[in-house]
């Protein structure tokens, strides 16, 4: 129960937090979830956040009911690479790691999809 509690004053405490990151023991990534945290500490959700402190425990974060992924990019990956990526992982982000396997960022599906209509939007007016 203290955890939980503790979970909850964390995320009220810092209500912009979208990523959850999971490290090996020499700190390299293993893994990100996605989290909203207005979601997880609203009182109709405790199942939610319970399993997910019972599953940053356990180190399991695949079927904790949040979208987590494995899934990296190298740095120097170009867009379309991360659309593909991210399409085929069937997630909605894919982490982007350095030459020594730290994460440095996240990509997003929906900010891709933007940068690519703006893309064609231009060409189109260009014409």
């Amino acid at each position: 129960m203290v955890k939980f509690l503790v979970a909850i004053v964390y995320l009220r405490q810092l209500p912009n937090v979208r990523f959850f990151e999971v490290v090996d023991g020499r700190g390299k990534f293993k893994s990100l979830t996605i989290i909203d945290s207005a979601t997880l500490i609203s009182q109709n959700n405790n199942t939610i956040l319970r399993s997910f402190i019972n599953a940053i425990e356990l180190n399991h974060l695949e079927n904790v009911g949040l979208e987590t992924s494995k899934e990296f990019l190298d740095l120097s990956a170009t867009s379309v690479e991360a659309y593909k990526k991210i399409k085929a992982s069937g997630k909605n982000f894919i982490a982007v790691l350095d030459d020594s396997q730290n994460l440095i960022g996240v990509v997003l599906q929906s900010r891709l999809e933007e940068y690519f209509s703006a893309l064609v939007i231009n060409a189109v007016e260009k014409k």
